[in-house]
């Protein structure tokens, strides 16, 4: 499916009117990234791309981080289930410094650690026009490192992220930002560690709404 994505590629320069494309479950690895990033890298006028299920590794996500960098109309970008560790996702977290373009980003089930949660978070103080984020089910991630995400989205941005089912319902629908954080598969199964984290936002909250 590599090959198969210098075609998808030289397709994406010469037709205008793709504007979306699912390339899920294809087999797609480094090689196929590497024609798909020059793809955007050129700015074709795509703006949503399923990457999900591959076999996408950091080299591939690299590309792609790459690309972003100078693309101004890709705005969901969909990375989940792949093989994605902690130096794709810090090059997703550098390429988001500087896209203005980009909203919504998809990371669930990589192998993405508590380094690569934190080069995306650190991305997030700069970065504004990303809506949605979906960290859930990464190996190795401790909840801990979920949390740290989301307190320093709440302390750079100043709005409230979606923590979970279960924070969210404790504060008024009107004080929420307009970015989600998808972190917890179960609400329920937080360690004490990651409630500690998130207790600050709700402290600062409270007294904003007070």
């Amino acid at each position: 499916c590599d090959d198969s994505c210098a075609a998808l590629a030289q397709a994406l320069h010469s037709c205008a009117q793709i504007s979306s494309i699912e390339l899920s479950t294809n087999c797609i690895g480094s090689r196929g990234c590497a024609r798909i990033a020059d793809a955007l890298r050129a700015n074709v006028p795509l703006a949503v791309l399923g990457l999900y299920g591959n076999s996408i590794d950091d080299t591939g996500c690299v590309a792609i981080a790459n690309a972003l960098c100078s693309n101004t109309h890709l705005v969901s970008l969909n990375l989940s289930c792949n093989c994605i560790g902690d130096a794709g996702c810090a090059a997703l977290g550098s390429a988001l410094e500087s896209n203005t373009t980009l909203s919504a980003l998809y990371l669930n089930n990589n192998c993405i650690q508590e380094p690569g949660t934190a080069a995306l978070a650190k991305s997030l103080e700069r970065n504004t026009s990303l809506c949605h984020i979906d960290l859930r089910f990464n190996l190795g991630l401790p909840s801990i490192a979920l949390a740290r995400v989301v307190v320093l989205v709440q302390l750079s941005r100043d709005r409230v992220s979606d923590i979970s089912r279960r924070d969210a319902a404790e504060l008024p629908d009107e004080v929420f930002g307009h970015l989600e954080i998808e972190l917890y598969d179960d609400p329920h199964g937080l360690s004490v560690e990651a409630v500690e984290s998130i207790e600050p936002i709700h402290s600062a909250l409270r007294k904003i709404i007070r």
